[in-house]
């Protein structure tokens, strides 16, 4: 299944039509978020294992599984949500798994800082002390993959990449390479069939795209990278195409599917709306895969 965060709602999508001549996208009724007296306002939105884990404007978070129709509201872990972000995951006990919360927030300068940790198990919030020396920046969206957290960061001198992972079982960083780029561009992670990370890498000129996908992340070994054509990004497979979010224009952003061919040439675009540059309420397309886990309350 395709969500997509649009509008300040989530709600399933799909691609109907990818011909050059008639694109179009249908999509579902939003996401409910029950226990909610109005409305809520979603302004990020992470998936892992089933579960959504949703930050509302309002400083406030919710859990929900979509397939049951249960949520969880808890108190964000900092008066900074503004400039936080969170991210969930699990540590894999033999008997069952123990789901964890990782808020950090931003400071003016991009240095990441003040880690905490919400444990569904007490219901509470700590505080967590994290090196992050080694890095300036967190980009957008980070991903879930077998419990634990991976970003795309940047080091000091901002000239190069790597993938940032953070472990619920130890509660600590570890830096991963990541492939050699030919060219510069933008990069973003995704999981291809639950059991490997993928990086889409968009090169600044000219638009073009790369997809890689990593070995078995099971062990502590160095990733390494292969230049497949990554499932995760299909939205048709018969066709072959994958599909990508958002062109800055300016003080505004065009809401703009990209759909690009195997090769990584642009086969086509539709555009959908507006957002302005000031809110963070810039689309984001995810597959999203139902299952039946119990939200702790």
């Amino acid at each position: 299944m395709v969500l997509i965060l649009k509008k300040r709602r989530v709600c399933p999508m799909r691609v109907i039509s990818l011909s050059a001549s008639s694109q179009s996208i249908k999509y579902k009724a939003e996401l409910s978020l029950k226990e909610s007296q109005d409305k809520a306002d979603i302004s990020k939105v992470f998936h892992c294992d089933g579960l959504l884990l949703c930050t509302i404007r309002e400083s406030k978070l919710v859990v929900c599984n979509p397939c049951l129709g249960k949520t969880k509201w808890i108190q964000h872990y900092t008066a900074r949500y503004w400039n936080t972000k969170c991210a969930l995951g699990y540590v894999d006990n033999k008997s069952c798994r123990s789901y964890k919360i990782l808020s950090y927030s931003f400071k003016p300068n991009n240095r990441v800082d003040e880690f905490g940790i919400y444990e569904f198990s007490s219901d509470t919030w700590r505080d967590l002390d994290v090196d992050t020396d080694d890095f300036v920046m967190v980009l957008e969206h980070a991903v879930s993959l077998k419990g634990n957290v991976y970003w795309c960061v940047k080091d000091k001198t901002d000239k190069f990449d790597s993938v940032l992972c953070f472990d619920f079982r130890s509660e600590r960083l570890r830096r991963l390479c990541f492939p050699n780029f030919q060219t510069r561009g933008f990069n973003h992670l995704s999981v291809t069939r639950e059991e490997q990370l993928s990086v889409l890498h968009r090169c600044y000129a000219p638009l073009q795209m790369e997809l890689w996908v990593t070995n078995e992340i099971d062990t502590e070994a160095e990733l390494s990278w292969s230049l497949p054509w990554s499932l995760s990004y299909l939205i048709d497979e018969e066709k072959k195409v994958f599909v990508c979010c958002i062109q800055f224009n300016g003080h505004s952003t065009k809401n703009t599917l990209y759909i690009f061919g195997k090769d990584g040439k642009r086969i086509s675009k539709m555009t959908f709306g507006e957002s302005t540059y000031y809110n963070q309420w810039w689309p984001h397309i995810f597959n999203y895969v139902p299952s039946f886990v119990q939200i702790q309350q």
